[in-house]
């Protein structure tokens, strides 16, 4: 605005020197004529006064006519009788001459374009009818218009200057009391009344835009706070395909422990292929879900297009859904696998005995087969009901005071008779502990960790089961000293189906699904397991469930 106000007051400056030049020149020029024309009158006025008056000759009137100008006398038929300029030809044509016979005087004006010259003539008739003929001789306009140009262009050049500065003064002056018009506050202001509309149009844009603000400050805010408590990672994407926003829980799951990546490209957060294709999906604007791997977890990642122009990347960890379904499908084959291996030995010596093939002494044999397999089914088809009401949150298990030493004492003594024919030694030790618990899950969760303890012991070996009470926890503790589990098998002992030795299991009995019933038992009641073992020297389980008080 200060500049455009400069160049317009340096512009009318100039313009106003022009005009201002252009009328003197006009003014004085209009001057000069009037002025030189008068003369010429006048000393046409003379010459005829003396040529009537008294006899001169033509040539002593010079003396009396002005420096400059020419005298012409003129006989009535145009004949030149006497002429300053030497000129001798016929002038009986000549307009001024003309006017003169005619009615007394005349006057013309011719203009030279070659000598860029203007001439003035007047000539008076006088008693003896001839004429005398006065004129002048000045530059033309545009002659005198040019010889004025160098010093217009001086004048004009002191104006711009001029102007300049005194522009840039006027104009600093105008601009002060607007440079200090407070923003925040336009009705304060004491500033040109011109100004007072815009002021109050100021003042109601500041109240909205206020209004505005702290409408998306407030929305910002909310928004910030959902971000920041949600579980699930969440990547906001403008529409040129720049990160806009990213909040903690997916900074976590995408192992970044800064913000540089905001304003970067998607691939900033993370490089593999799933991310290569969400990359090409926000480019494309299109919507995908894609399976991440980052750190041993799985997350579903679905891209979205918003409703006012870029991306949204929402990040859910489906990582235990992703292991309980192949869990799922891992324990459905090893049913299918487990039903069906009992079930083909006693279909084999069934046919075997309705074919009449087998020996009479060698049917008991096979009886006991038949048997052990039916026994070994019964028991696997049970521990599959038992984890599945496990697996059910909402199935029903009425909880009650249960004394975990008790059970352990009646747990030893229903196994007494297996441990005495594997020739292991089972002692009990420890106190009363009672917890709110589900008696039958409990015997059942003892039971496993004793048969398991016995059955994978070696001739002559031992196993301890204490059962002690802090007062907020009770901890039962099965410790034998068999044959103990590889370390590399351990992470993996509490899966169903899951056999160190899967011919000493089958041998023994073991369904697979023991420790995983166990594990299911401890976690139901609150509680937590742990597994201590060395191969060959033994396994310690500790099992800690609280009371319930």
């Amino acid at each position: 605005m200060e500049k455009k106000i400069n160049h317009s007051l340096c512009i009318m400056g100039a313009v106003a020197a022009l005009v201002c030049s252009a009328l003197i020149f006009v003014i004085m020029q209009m001057s000069f004529e009037t002025q030189l024309k008068q003369t010429v009158r006048e000393s046409a006025q003379t010459a005829a006064e003396l040529l009537d008056a008294v006899e001169v000759e033509p040539s002593q009137l010079t003396s009396r006519i002005t420096n400059g100008q020419r005298f012409t006398w003129i006989d009535k038929d145009g004949t030149v009788l006497f002429d300053t300029a030497g000129a001798t030809e016929n002038h009986s044509q000549r307009p001024e001459i003309i006017s003169a016979l005619a009615n007394g005087f005349g006057e013309s004006e011719r203009v030279s374009s070659t000598l860029q010259k203007d001439t003035y003539y007047y000539a008076l008739r006088i008693s003896d009818g001839s004429v005398v003929r006065i004129s002048a001789t000045t530059d033309s306009v545009v002659s005198l218009l040019l010889s004025c140009l160098p010093f217009v262009f001086i004048v004009l050049g002191i104006v711009l200057v001029v102007s300049a500065f005194l522009s840039s003064r006027i104009t600093k002056s105008i601009m002060l009391p607007v440079g200090q018009i407070d923003i925040e506050h336009p009705l304060k202001n004491d500033c040109y009344e011109e100004f007072v509309p815009l002021l109050r149009r100021i003042d109601r844009q500041n109240k909205q835009l206020s209004t505005q603000i702290d409408e998306m400050t407030t929305m910002r805010d909310d928004l910030s706070d959902i971000m920041s408590t949600m579980t699930e990672g969440l990547v906001v994407i403008s529409e040129s395909g720049s990160i806009l926003s990213v909040n903690a829980s997916a900074m976590k799951m995408l192992k970044q422990t800064d913000s540089s990546c905001i304003g970067r490209p998607l691939l900033a957060l993370h490089r593999d292929e799933a991310f290569v294709k969400l990359s090409n999906a926000v480019d494309k604007k299109e919507n995908i879900t894609e399976n991440i791997y980052v750190g041993g977890r799985v997350y579903a990642a679905m891209l979205s297009r918003a409703a006012r122009g870029g991306s949204i990347l929402l990040l859910i960890d489906i990582t235990e859904r992703t292991e309980a379904e192949q869990q799922r499908r891992e324990f459905s084959a090893n049913v299918s696998h487990e039903l069906k291996t009992p079930l083909q030995s006693i279909s084999g010596f069934a046919e075997l005995l309705k074919n009449g093939i087998v020996k009479d002494e060698d049917k008991k044999s096979f009886y006991d087969n038949i048997y052990r397999e039916t026994q070994r089914l019964i028991t696997l088809v049970q521990d599959i009901i038992n984890l599945s009401r496990l697996d059910e949150s909402s199935a029903p298990f009425q909880k009650e005071s249960v004394d975990l030493y008790k059970i352990a004492g009646d747990t030893v003594h229903a196994l007494s008779e297996k441990a005495a024919s594997k020739n292991v030694a089972v002692t009990l030790g420890g106190e009363s502990a009672k917890i709110m618990g589900v008696p039958s899950l409990l015997s059942e969760m003892l039971y496993n960790l004793a048969d398991n303890a016995i059955c994978y012991n070696k001739q002559g070996g031992e196993v301890k089961i204490s059962v002690e009470n802090d007062g907020e926890s009770a901890v039962v503790t099965v410790k034998d000293n068999g044959i103990g589990i590889p370390a590399e098998h351990q992470p993996r002992i509490f899966e169903r189906f899951y056999r160190v030795d899967k011919s000493h299991s089958r041998q023994t009995g073991g369904t697979g699904l023991g420790l995983s019933i166990v594990k299911h038992a401890v976690l139901l009641h609150g509680g937590t397991i742990n597994l201590d073992s060395e191969e060959n020297d033994g396994t310690t389980i500790v099992v800690t469930l609280p009371t319930g008080k």
